[in-house]
């Protein structure tokens, strides 16, 4: 099994890839931010990694499956006190692919917010249906 990115082709770039280049170790950055992105770009790779050495399946606390409506599961990693990553992925054959990320709010009882995460959801339930449909849609993770 291994791990790749889904590209979408409408959107001509991969979803994840895209979300976690806004952690770049870029050298202009502050030493103190360098840091703290290398810190959650580290643990992110080691939840991956630790899914994949469990065949995909879902192992909390690192890893869950969804409500019955969707078939992807999701990596949960703290980007502060009040924000959550969310890294939905599915396995398709050997492959274990990394759909879609969203930040999440720890807490959110309003019904505009609940109505855009099922909104981003379905979204990634659509990035799935596609990958399936066409599963030569993906680039190597690194």
């Amino acid at each position: 099994m291994k791990v790749v990115y889904y590209f979408d082709h409408d959107l001509q770039y991969c979803p994840v890839k895209e979300y976690l280049s806004r952690y770049s170790l870029d050298c202009r950055i502050k030493s103190q931010i360098k840091n703290k992105n290398l810190n959650l770009l580290a643990n992110i790779d080691a939840k991956i990694n630790y899914v994949l050495a469990n065949f995909g399946r879902p192992v909390a606390p690192i890893s869950y499956s969804l409500d019955r409506n969707f078939n992807f599961l999701e990596i949960k990693q703290r980007k502060d006190k009040n924000i959550l990553i969310r890294i939905f992925y599915c396995c398709y054959e050997d492959l274990l692919v990394l759909l879609a990320c969203l930040e999440k709010p720890d807490n959110y009882d309003n019904r505009k917010t609940r109505q855009k995460i099922r909104r981003e959801l379905e979204l990634v339930q659509d990035f799935q249906d596609k990958f399936i449909a066409n599963p030569k849609l993906y680039e190597n993770y690194q």
